[in-house]
């Protein structure tokens, strides 16, 4: 298990007044449900090692890894205006997401077209960090995803790097407009794989598809943003936030890895615990 998720209070899923300066957020939104459902107390007992197998009948565990696609769940949701979740409704999973690069690439673009689906030619920029909650419909699932947009400036890295702390997933962005901010990315990466712990999932973004529509007019080529991606071993993906472009299919493809990740953390500590009740009992 990640040895970097010791705790889980309410404070690891939304800013707590005690542990934030307000000074660092300019637009802190909160989704108006509650943190508050039955997989998260399993999953607290479970990282706490204090997670005890119910008495059944059978020692065998369900595999819990969806075997839907993420074509068809992408389709499925914005046919259906991204199954939009009732504000009644608790979210089964958490996750936190942080965004990096350069200030300018569009990271805050692509986080309102993807929470609001809206977007605006400028935006201000970020000081500190922003953070949105975005709630989608996975497998049947409803996943919460946190969404921390971090100021690009140089003055604010040293804050950026806090936030990489229980960071499930990073997103990393560029302009595939802007050379030099596709040169910053292994700056962004190497800082964040000094705070981020181990089997944080990382995403390479190349944005602003939209500037080129033709190949030969774009400066960093698709190819060069998905070996970077490569030799990293993140997913990759082309966005354009104006004509939201794969935006839904880049998140929902990030939030699947995430799930089947936790899936699998939760199946190997069940069967872990049914092996030393096997045992135990053989004694």
């Amino acid at each position: 298990m990640n040895d970097k998720r010791e705790s889980d209070s309410d404070e690891d899923y939304f800013p707590s007044s005690k542990a934030t300066d307000d000074s660092i957020f300019t637009n802190c939104k909160e989704t108006n449900f509650k943190i508050n459902f039955m997989h998260n107390e399993e999953l607290k007992k479970i990282r706490s090692g204090s997670f005890s197998l119910p008495k059944t009948s059978s020692n065998t565990v369900p595999s819990l890894i969806s075997q839907h696609s993420i074509r068809d769940q992408s389709e499925l949701n914005q046919n259906s205006d991204n199954l939009k979740v009732p504000s009644n409704v608790s979210p089964q999973r958490v996750f936190k997401i942080v965004f990096i690069g350069d200030s300018g690439v569009g990271k805050t673009s692509f986080v309102q077209r993807f929470c609001n689906n809206t977007f605006r030619e400028s935006f201000s920029t970020t000081i500190g960090v922003d953070f949105q909650v975005k709630s989608i419909i996975l497998d049947d699932r409803v996943i919460a995803l946190q969404l921390w947009d971090t100021a690009g400036q140089e003055r604010y890295r040293s804050i950026t790097k806090q936030y990489f702390r229980k960071a499930d997933g990073v997103i990393c962005m560029y302009d595939i407009t802007s050379e030099q901010s596709f040169k910053n990315l292994r700056n962004w990466i190497s800082s964040m794989k000094e705070s981020a712990s181990d089997d944080c999932v990382l995403t390479v973004i190349g944005n602003k598809t939209d500037l080129c529509p033709e190949d030969d007019k774009r400066v960093v080529r698709q190819k060069d943003g998905a070996t970077l991606a490569a030799e990293y071993d993140a997913l990759f993906f082309e966005t354009s936030s104006k004509e939201s472009r794969c935006i839904m299919e880049a998140m929902e493809a990030i939030a699947r890895i995430l799930q089947e990740k936790e899936d699998k953390q939760i199946e190997d500590v069940l069967n872990l615990k049914i092996k030393e009740k096997k045992k135990g009992c053989c004694n």
